[in-house]
């Protein structure tokens, strides 16, 4: 699945190229694309919907059904929310840049290269054995669970905490 703005940053049309790169290696039916977040100007190669603008309902659904999320963008993004999104649905990320993709740990699978064929290629290998997206996909549930708001907001109420112990610790005249 690929969700984002429809701007240029975003390289939908590496996704859209990556696919239909796909299409003609293993044909039309290989795999399939949900794509949202509005309409291509241009035409979309076999094997993708085009859903449009989707509330957030909308798009954890598609990710549910989805075996994992694809961000193209590269150089650009520090926090896409369909990487957000899709980790809170168990579903791993590939990712187009490195540098995020190390971000994401292990939850993400960097493509071969940030170009429409290292993406087809690392979607190949994928298609070919989805067993490989099993250990992302748990690593993407752990950092939906550590990232959750709860969570950040009981880390940040521990950070406080040790900040006060600390403080009294020392207390005044203490260096």
């Amino acid at each position: 699945m690929w969700a984002a703005r429809f701007a240029p940053e975003k390289r939908l049309d590496v996704m859209l190229r990556a696919v239909a790169l796909v299409g003609e290696r293993r044909g039309p039916d290989a795999v399939h694309l949900d794509v949202a977040g509005g309409h291509p100007r241009t035409a979309v190669p076999p094997g993708v919907t085009v859903h449009g603008r989707l509330s957030t309902a909308e798009v954890a659904a598609l990710l549910r059904a989805a075996h994992a999320a694809v961000v193209t963008s590269h150089g650009f993004d520090n926090q896409p929310m369909i990487a957000m999104e899709a980790f809170a649905e168990h579903r791993p990320v590939i990712v187009s840049d490195p540098v995020l993709a190390a971000e994401f740990g292990d939850a993400a699978l960097p493509a071969d290269g940030p170009d429409a064929e290292g993406l087809a290629a690392t979607i190949l290998r994928l298609a070919a054995d989805r067993g490989q997206l099993d250990a992302p996909a748990r690593a993407a549930a752990r950092l939906a669970a550590a990232v959750a708001p709860d969570a950040h907001a009981r880390s940040v109420e521990e950070a406080c905490r040790r900040a006060r112990d600390a403080r009294r610790a020392t207390g005044p005249g203490r260096a």
